[in-house]
């Protein structure tokens, strides 16, 4: 026996005691393909530690082959040491990699601990072979060899024999009987595993007869009808080798066969479910793969008869959709004409009826309502025609009219803005006539008391603020006839500068009650409350709020500010922890936070808000702050708030 070389694939073999000669035999065999094989009978020296040397070798081999036997898997020993060095090498492995090879010569259990890898069972004719495919891989892996030596020593028998099994297993593998084949061959190489010839003819015979299997395996699923194992099978045999025979055509017609029945299963699922359109849409799909297949439970004239009555059924359904939709947008008319196709066509559906009669209420309404616009513009052009000739009192009239008739209506025009400044001019003059009616009246009172020059006064300042007024009492007359003159010309000079300052002072309060207006009140706020100041407003007019004094200061930071915010109500309205400026009547917002009281201040003089209000409408004002924060305020914000008619 040849040695064998540097580069050779090294493998350990583990084994008991009592299967030495079986284990003997394997290392000579191995040998012979040129595999570095560690046996302790063949490489302990005398004098070695097999306690260190058994490990090394171990840790060294790039395959451990662990011979499995009734007396390895039962016997207490060394052994089962090697075994444990073995596992613990495998475990430093990467993933995948053939290093621990279990190997029974006989029929015997696995340990529990080595059945995570394959076995080979080298009591089989062809388990041998196996080994030595697997030794190759792991050689090609690790880059080592195994070159068989060469076999000079058989004799002439063996080799007739080997040549009349070669023969004979040539003879099988054209006939096609590969089991016969596989046999003559593992034969041969089981007395010579490198017989080239023998393992390529026994790996295609393998290959050969696994088709032939998997084939016969397919051709009875089809004959059967069992078309999902028949294309499993023969999925199966065409990734092998796709050109086998008529695989390819028995694959096609066995999925064609399979989809139609999963379709007509599916039809009759869907039938049983009165999915009607979709057992149609089935049946199309199964025509479409074979036009005259068979219905025999009668699914598709059954789903064309009620699909048909679906149809019906759905376009009453989309016309009473449209009247709805129609009714949404207030379109009336188009909605009734949709509903009186759907009733036409089936007397009762859904809400027709009761909905043609909601139709009839809303197109009533509807004729009311233009009734009512109608008198709206009537009453409106009445009221144009009574401003345009001043009559101010029947052209509110009429706006009322207009307002019970319409809360909202918009006056467009601006007649009520003017009705409102007429009456106020109206009330003005009243003011002015009762002013010079009452000053008279004075005049004549004292007159009656012989005071002439006080008389006289009073009359003046009547002469002043209006030249025209008529001396019903002859009070003029009368000074002049009782003291023969109207009054020096120091008293004359004075009643004329008293009598231009009281006119004066009419028309200014005039002027200012209508533009600028009175002042009606201040109010305080202050920066600790949540609920700020509230009033109500006393006439319906225009409100000035003013800015007067005063500033507040969140008291942790001590920046001042003069943020104010007043709302219609008697409530603020609020937009989470802040008020809701958007929903204000008014409010002031700074541009910025100061350091000192006197430039928040500063900032916020001249500030003002008009806005309108009726008699009777509540306002609060409140200082801005998060809703959360009041505890920590100081100070109060000061309005002056006044009142005019424009």
């Amino acid at each position: 026996m040849s040695g064998v070389p540097n580069n050779a694939l090294k493998v350990f073999l583990c084994h008991a005691s009592g299967d030495k000669p079986y284990v003997r035999d394997l290392y000579k065999r191995l040998v012979r393909e040129g595999i570095d094989v560690w046996l302790d009978q063949e490489k302990l020296l005398p004098g070695q530690d097999w306690r260190v040397e058994i490990p090394r070798a171990v840790q060294e081999a790039d395959v451990v082959v662990i011979c499995l036997s009734h007396k390895s898997i039962t016997k207490e020993g060394y052994i089962q040491k090697e075994i444990k060095f073995a596992l613990d090498s495998a475990e430093e492995k990467p993933d995948g990699t053939i290093f621990l090879i279990p190997a029974r010569i006989e029929d015997c259990p696995v340990p529990e601990k080595l059945t995570r890898w394959q076995w080979v069972d080298l009591f089989e004719e062809n388990g041998y072979i196996k080994l030595l495919r697997s030794l190759k891989l792991r050689a090609d892996r690790v880059g080592a060899k195994v070159t068989p030596s060469l076999y000079e020593d058989l004799d002439t028998e063996t080799e007739h024999r080997l040549d009349q099994y070669y023969t004979e297993g040539l003879a099988a593998f054209y006939t096609e009987d590969w089991n016969k084949a596989c046999q003559r061959f593992q034969a041969i190489l089981s007395e010579r595993p490198n017989h080239k010839n023998a393992l390529e003819k026994l790996e295609e015979a393998e290959r050969r007869r696994d088709l032939s299997n998997l084939y016969t395996q397919a051709a009875n699923a089809y004959q059967a009808q069992n078309w999902e194992y028949a294309i499993t099978t023969l999925n199966e045999l065409m990734k092998k080798s796709p050109e086998y025979k008529d695989a390819a055509q028995l694959l096609k017609h066995a999925k064609k066969q399979e989809q139609l029945v999963e379709l007509y299963f599916e039809a009759k699922k869907l039938h049983n479910g009165g999915k009607w359109q979709a057992v149609l849409r089935v049946f199309e799909q199964i025509h479409a793969l074979e036009p005259n297949h068979l219905d025999p439970d009668g699914l598709l004239p059954t789903a064309q008869k009620e699909a048909e009555e679906l149809k019906r059924l759905a376009d009453l359904n989309d016309l009473y959709s449209r009247a709805l939709r129609e009714m949404d947008l207030g379109k009336w008319l188009d909605a009734r004409t949709l509903l009186e196709q759907v009733h036409k066509s089936q007397t009762g559906f859904l809400e027709t009826e009761r909905l043609l009669q909601k139709i009839e209420d809303e197109l009533h309404k509807i004729e009311e309502n233009e009734q009512r616009i109608n008198q709206i513009n009537i009453l409106y052009e009445q009221a144009h025609g009574l401003v345009r000739t001043k009559k101010w009192r029947k052209a509110l009239d009429k706006i009322e009219e207009i307002r019970k008739l319409d809360s909202k209506f918009e006056d467009k025009d601006g007649i009520i803005e003017k009705i409102s400044t007429a009456l106020s001019n109206e009330e003005l003059e009243a003011q002015k006539q009762n002013r010079l009616d009452a000053l008279y009246a004075e005049a004549v009172r004292v007159l009656k008391e012989d005071k002439y020059d006080e008389a006289l006064s009073k009359w003046e300042q009547v002469r002043a603020i209006d030249p025209k007024y008529p001396d019903r009492q002859w009070i003029s007359r009368k000074i002049r006839l009782k003291t023969g003159k109207i009054g020096s010309s120091s008293s004359n000079a004075i009643i004329k500068w008293m009598t231009v300052i009281t006119l004066l002072v009419v028309v200014m309060a005039g002027i200012i009650l209508v533009i600028n207006g009175v002042k009606y009140r201040t109010i305080e706020i202050p920066s600790t409350s949540t609920t700020g100041v509230k009033f109500q407003v006393p006439l319906t007019g225009f409100y000035t709020f003013r800015y007067s004094d005063s500033a507040f200061a969140a008291a942790t930071s001590t920046m001042y500010t003069t943020f104010t915010v007043c709302f219609k109500g008697e409530e603020p309205i609020w937009s989470g922890n802040g008020l809701d400026g958007n929903k204000a009547i008014f409010s002031f917002v700074p541009v910025q936070t100061y350091s000192t009281k006197s430039q928040a201040i500063a900032e916020a003089m001249g500030v003002y808000k008009k806005v309108r209000l009726q008699q009777g409408d509540w306002v609060t004002c409140l200082v801005g702050d998060g809703k959360s924060d009041y505890y920590d305020n100081i100070g109060t914000v000061i309005w002056d708030v006044y009142f005019s008619l424009r």
